[in-house]
């Protein structure tokens, strides 16, 4: 499988430019480790 562009990292910039690239009619692979970025957050506390 052959594709034009490899981005790495599919949060908001990721997503923004395989989409741009997408409408340029250009094969789009997004690797991703698929991991939250804000995993290591607090929860909120709800009283």
């Amino acid at each position: 499988m052959a594709v034009d562009v490899a981005i790495v990292g599919g949060s908001y910039a990721g997503l923004s430019a395989a989409l741009q690239l997408a409408r340029a009619r250009r094969s789009v692979v997004i690797i991703d480790a698929g991991l939250r970025r804000n995993r290591f957050a607090e929860p909120p506390m709800v009283s």
